[in-house]
């Protein structure tokens, strides 16, 4: 059984960095999203430097770069991605900028895909949310670093996983993680490699 592993959570908590270590272990895919690469690739920069867009078009470019994804990148080998569709529902919501129909739509489109995709494929879903006691501040600052705070973004994210048991699959495995500044990169890699049992 193929296994799509996710790490979720605020900008600058080390997702990418345990992605990456991940993927190299496993031996897996590695995505991040939005992707920078493919039919769709150049979605990156604009969602994530682009300041002319609203938080809506924002999300709705989100939105085509993980449907291309899901259907082009979950071929039946083990995936690690660097955020979801998930993320684009917190940081859309805490915006304040969308209409709860707006965020509707947004989640419909995306979990709908992801859920046809993966349970067609036979994925196996594991989603590490991990949260810091203090937010690590991300290389780079794009436009959403720029008009939301951190703290806000953490709440967006506990919110959304105390509403929510599953979201990709009704089986799907969700991991808390929660870190302090002392927690170094290799002792959480150990730890998501003793929870995947990798």
């Amino acid at each position: 059984m193929p296994r799509l592993v996710i790490f979720e959570g605020a900008d600058g908590i080390g997702k990418t960095t345990q992605a990456e270590l991940l993927a190299d272990k496993m031996e897996a895919k590695l995505l991040h999203q939005p992707s920078g690469e493919g039919l769709v690739g150049f979605i990156r920069d604009e969602v994530k430097h682009n300041p002319s867009h609203n938080m809506f078009e924002r999300q709705l470019l989100h939105t085509a770069s993980h449907i291309v994804d899901a259907f082009v990148e979950f071929d039946g080998t083990d995936v690690v991605m660097d955020r979801s569709p998930l993320s684009g529902l917190v940081y859309g919501g805490v915006s304040g900028q969308l209409s709860q129909l707006q965020l509707w739509l947004l989640a419909h489109a995306n979990l709908n895909v992801y859920e046809a995709v993966l349970r067609q494929k036979g994925y196996q879903v594991d989603l590490f949310f991990i949260q810091m006691t203090s937010s690590l501040k991300a290389e780079g600052g794009d436009v959403y670093e720029d008009t939301i705070s951190a703290n806000v973004i953490r709440s967006g994210y506990r919110d959304l996983f105390r509403r929510n048991k599953t979201f990709f699959t009704k089986s799907d495995q969700i991991h808390h993680l929660y870190l302090t500044k002392e927690w170094s990169v290799q002792r959480v890699h150990n730890m998501v490699c003793e929870v995947l049992n990798v």
